[in-house]
C-alpha cells in the first residue's frame, strides 16, 4: 500500500502536542483536587477543635424549649 506523505515526524509531531497537553491538564486536576483535599482536611480538624471547646461551655436556655403552636388564621 502506498502512503501519500512522510508519516515520521509528522506523526511525532501530534503525539508531543498532545502529550504536552494533556500532560498539563492533568497535572493541574491532579494539583487542584490535592490542595482541595488538604483544605477539606484542615477545616475538618479546625471545626473538630471548635466543638470539642465549645461542648464544655454550651447550655441551653430553658426559656427556648417552649415551642408555641398557635394559630390565628381561618382556613378557607
Amino acid at each position: 500500500m502506498l502512503v501519500g506523505g512522510d508519516l515520521g515526524f509528522l506523526s511525532s509531531l501530534v503525539v508531543a502536542a498532545f502529550m504536552a497537553v494533556f500532560g498539563s491538564v492533568s497535572s493541574f486536576m491532579v494539583r487542584w483536587k490535592w490542595r482541595r483535599s488538604v483544605a477539606r482536611r484542615d477545616e475538618i480538624k479546625r471545626c473538630e477543635s471548635l466543638k470539642e471547646e465549645d461542648e464544655v461551655f454550651v447550655e441551653t436556655p430553658a426559656s427556648s424549649a417552649t415551642i408555641s403552636t398557635s394559630y390565628s388564621g381561618s382556613f378557607n
